[in-house]
């Protein structure tokens, strides 16, 4: 009988120090660790690359990923006061654990990255925030953020 399970690797968070780098360290480990996720029958290994690094996408393109999406991250200051037309809306600032994320679900039109994602979200909820702007007592928008230290 056929297994149902698909076993997946997903991987973020490596790097050199900079006397290392340059010298194929991450295609060394990828060689290295191939067969024995094949072994595991691991069936997919997905990663994430900040878009501007050129050099590890060639890396990873060589290995044999291929891009599947692109995302941009932002970075910034948040106002968290409403113009005076929106009489009716809210603003409220709750932790990841008292958010309704069932409702916020309705907001995506693809499914955020595997870091941003609500199960990574909540596993280090002591590091975010959610923003919840609400009129007349329904979610209208949100975001999550990270905690100011």
């Amino acid at each position: 009988m056929a297994s149902l399970w698909v076993f997946e690797l997903y991987e973020c968070y490596k790097g050199a120090i900079p006397l290392y780098r340059g010298r194929r360290l991450v295609t060394q480990i990828y060689r290295h660790a191939f067969p024995i996720l094949k072994e595991h029958h691991v069936q997919k290994c997905l990663l994430e690359v900040i878009l501007t690094n050129e050099n590890a996408i060639k890396v990873y393109s060589a290995l044999g990923f291929q891009i599947n999406r692109e995302r941009v991250c932002l970075k910034g200051r948040i106002d968290l006061h409403l113009p005076a037309d929106h009489k009716h809306a809210s603003i409220t600032i709750v932790c990841p654990d008292e958010c309704d994320w069932k409702s916020v679900h309705s907001f995506w039109n693809c499914e955020p990255s595997r870091e941003q994602s609500v199960h990574a979200i909540l596993l280090n909820s002591h590091l975010y925030d959610v923003i919840t702007i609400r009129e007349d007592d329904m979610i209208c928008g949100y975001a999550v953020v990270k905690s100011a230290p």
